[in-house]
């Protein structure tokens, strides 16, 4: 499994060793290997983001085969990540599911191959034995949808965003794949962690937002009580493209401050908030930002979106509080604002000037 080696495998070996991973861990030597897994796991970002593929591929299938037709959903278990459920099953039941497991995700990895775009809309649970379920939770672009967990905790999920939840006896698991997501955490002995490429934030009784910005940085935002947050980097140490993981940092946010963590250094800053408090509701506060800023907040919703013809006009500041569900009105409104003007074709809305 590339473990002791100095060469950085290939993505065809990644993609076998997730693979192998993946179909272990569903199995009945999990227990006895999960340390092993573990390990390999935390040893690099590229077996995370393998791993991470590997597990939406197979949601996906699963997913297709049969989709839910209600809006509050619940997750079952388990992420591979986290202990599995005791299961009353006989051990020949259990290489059965381990082989329709494997089976589905040879499959998978063909289809999704050619179409890609499904997978962003296609929300869980998905059905089937005890030990062997998993929730995927998803919005497509300019959607933003609230589910109940299983514990009675709340997700809300921003636009083009997915949450992967597995709950174990000992843990209360989740996984931001991409886009943002606010957790209210119901009160439960276990702990409640939510991983995002290589943070990881445990919290109890709080409410907190994850967000992935730019490239690899994850923002922790505690709305109301104090989070936990740890985070181990991936650097190259060597000069010779390898990737080694660092001592991991951990820190505690109160309510109001804002973590930004990147992937690339060590170091974390804590920042004051940013007035982004109600964006469940599709509502966004802008205080003298450019209005380039602005629009790229406000194309994240839309279906068409806006485009500046100028650069001038892009640095123009502006305040305000604009729900950005709703496209047409917010530029119309900023461009009263600013004396501007807004003409509008079938692809798109564009800012000039009179």
């Amino acid at each position: 499994m590339n473990e002791g080696t100095d060469t950085p495998p290939s993505g065809d070996q990644l993609r076998h060793e997730a693979a192998h991973w993946f179909s272990l861990m569903r199995g009945p030597d999990a227990d006895e290997r999960r340390d092993d897994f573990n390990r390999w796991l935390a040893s690099s970002a590229a077996h995370r983001r393998a791993y991470n593929s590997i597990s939406e591929k197979f949601n996906l299938g699963k997913g297709l085969k049969d989709r839910p037709a209600v809006e509050t959903l619940r997750p079952q278990a388990s992420l591979a990540t986290n202990r599995p459920i005791p299961s009353v099953a006989s051990a020949w039941g259990k290489r059965a599911v381990l082989a329709g497991s494997i089976a589905t995700l040879c499959l998978v990895g063909g289809w999704y191959a050619i179409e890609p775009k499904v997978a962003t809309l296609v929300p869980g649970p998905f059905q089937g034995r005890r030990e062997d379920r998993e929730a995927r939770f998803a919005t497509s672009i300019g959607e933003i949808r609230n589910f109940v967990l299983l514990d009675g905790s709340t997700l809300t999920l921003d636009t083009n965003s997915i949450v992967l939840a597995s709950y174990t006896p000992g843990e209360r698991g989740l996984r931001l794949i991409q886009g943002r997501a606010r957790f209210t955490v119901a009160k439960d002995a276990r702990p409640f962690i939510v991983r995002a490429d290589t943070t990881v934030v445990t919290a109890r009784g709080t409410t907190f937002d994850m967000q992935f910005e730019g490239n690899r940085q994850i923002a922790v935002h505690p709305v109301n009580g104090p989070v936990d947050v740890q985070t181990q980097s991936d650097r190259d140490t060597t000069g010779l493209g390898h990737s080694q993981a660092l001592e991991p940092l951990l820190t505690r946010l109160a309510t109001g401050q804002r973590l930004l963590v990147d992937d690339q250094q060590v170091s974390m800053a804590i920042n004051s908030m940013q007035n982004d408090d109600q964006w469940p509701e599709g509502v966004e506060a802008f205080n003298d930002v450019a209005l380039s800023d602005l629009v790229a907040s406000l194309n994240r919703y839309a279906k068409k979106p806006v485009t500046i013809t100028d650069a001038r006009i892009g640095a123009m500041r502006i305040s305000g509080t604009y729900r950005l569900l709703d496209t047409g009105a917010v530029i119309r409104k900023v461009a009263d604002l600013l004396k501007l003007v807004v003409t509008e074709d079938t692809a798109h809305y564009r800012l000039h000037r009179p």
